[in-house]
């Protein structure tokens, strides 16, 4: 104990402190790592922000918001943190701006259920949006 306490005093001296001889944290003291924040919905705006965002779009920025299937594996990545995953729009789901219901299927077999919408212009030149999310 000695020892510790003049290394401690000794590296107060010059400017440092040296820790020596201290025991670990036990893993159940251990803070747990921060979970992934979900995303508000709607994502990726809300409507203020959905007619700034078809604003760029209409001024050739993001297409990919022009997709609900790119809309839903971004959200894929920001709420789940799934690099690789996939959507899946099922059959006899219409594009066309209805509410459409996306599966997004992420690397690790688990599947979100995902509603889509069109905030503001409908069909084929309006962007697409979360409004509603089933987690996996």
């Amino acid at each position: 104990m000695r020892r510790v306490l003049l290394l401690l005093l000794l590296g107060t001296a010059v400017g440092t402190v040296v820790l020596a001889g201290c025991g670990g944290t036990d893993t159940a003291e251990q803070a747990a790592p921060p979970a992934a924040a979900t995303p508000d919905l709607p994502w990726p705006a809300d409507a203020a922000g959905a007619q700034m965002l078809q604003k760029q779009v209409d001024n050739g920025s993001q297409p990919w918001l022009l997709d609900p299937g790119e809309v839903a594996t971004s959200f894929g990545t920001a709420a789940y943190g799934w690099r690789d995953a996939h959507a899946v729009l099922p059959d006899g789901t219409r594009a066309d701006g209805t509410d459409t219901l996306v599966e997004l299927h992420g690397p690790d077999g688990r599947v979100a259920r995902l509603v889509l919408s069109q905030p503001g212009r409908k069909g084929g030149g309006g962007i697409w949006v979360v409004t509603a999310a089933q987690a996996p």
